[in-house]
């Protein structure tokens, strides 16, 4: 073979675009609906994913029912205190067994807040982001696929952890001759508004994460926002801090399942607005920064 023979043109291979195979490898995964197939994926995938949310439904489950027996077997104490003013009259009465299907969700919102938490920081923790955003350049696309999946998620597993509480306190309550009521407006309440409630503190956990790029970070600001914070500012008898108290997002959340038993001065439709203002805020800024800052 002749040198000549070796470098004609026919015989050189045809170099394939860098820029060209990465558009044929990604295929139709680098569509928006690619994007949610593939996130998906990533969350089956996942332990915690499944842990978090098979613990949440028995947190649900369990402090439903627990919260069911305390009040049937107390019911004569409890409504004499009402009776004698200690306690609100909304804490007594046959019907307040309408209202625990949703006793377990401070505790569970806590989980699925850690789920909401794992599904964007592990990206920058692992180093799975520079992966991700490189099928994905525009990288928001990714960012609210795995924010609409986890208001789907938890918004789900919230509706079903209610539905499962339900099925449990309903035998507990006839046992002590009381009855749950599933048409009430109370019952209700509890099953549409708390996933909502859920579902958006979630989501201002998952933009937290996005901000931070951490785990542990944002999963303390939601034990700071839903438990610590409430009680602290109970204690004080101040009035800027009675209106703090009565926006934070536990607050809201009861107003919009209606257990607040008037210790929020706020309405239901303001109590709405509120808290999609606390899930709108922190998104749009984790957006704003997943854009902009360096991988």
């Amino acid at each position: 073979m002749t040198a000549s023979t070796f470098d004609s043109p026919s015989q050189q291979p045809v170099p394939t675009p860098a820029r060209e195979y990465q558009r044929s490898q990604l295929g139709g995964n680098n569509t928006f609906f690619g994007v949610i197939r593939s996130e998906i994926t990533k969350m089956r995938s996942l332990r915690s994913s499944w842990i978090l949310s098979i613990l949440s439904l028995v947190v649900f489950v369990g402090l439903a029912a627990l919260s069911a027996w305390a009040i049937g077997a107390f019911m004569g104490e409890v409504t004499a205190a009402a009776e004698s003013g200690e306690v609100p009259s909304e804490a007594a009465g046959p019907g307040l067994f309408n209202s625990l299907a949703s006793g377990g969700w401070q505790m569970a919102v806590l989980l699925l807040a850690a789920l909401a938490v794992i599904n964007i920081s592990s990206e920058f923790v692992t180093g799975a982001a520079r992966t991700t955003f490189s099928a994905t350049p525009r990288r928001w696309p990714v960012y609210w696929a795995k924010a609409l999946l986890v208001a789907v998620v938890t918004f789900v597993v919230s509706l079903v952890g209610v539905i499962l509480s339900a099925l449990v306190v309903d035998p507990i309550a006839k046992n002590y001759g009381f009855s749950q009521d599933i048409s009430s407006e109370a019952f209700q309440r509890q099953l549409w508004w708390m996933p909502f409630a859920v579902m958006a503190i979630s989501l201002m956990s998952f933009g937290i994460a996005a901000i931070i790029r951490n785990a542990v970070g944002p999963i303390m600001t939601m034990v700071a926002v839903i438990f610590v914070l409430p009680g602290i500012l109970s204690i004080f008898d101040n009035e800027i801090l009675k209106n703090i108290l009565d926006w934070l997002p536990s607050s809201l959340a009861s107003v919009l399942m209606d257990q607040s038993m008037g210790m929020y001065d706020v309405e239901f439709w303001p109590a709405f607005f509120g808290m999609l203002a606390w899930a709108a805020v922190p998104l749009a800024v984790g957006a704003w920064l997943v854009k902009k800052r360096d991988v």
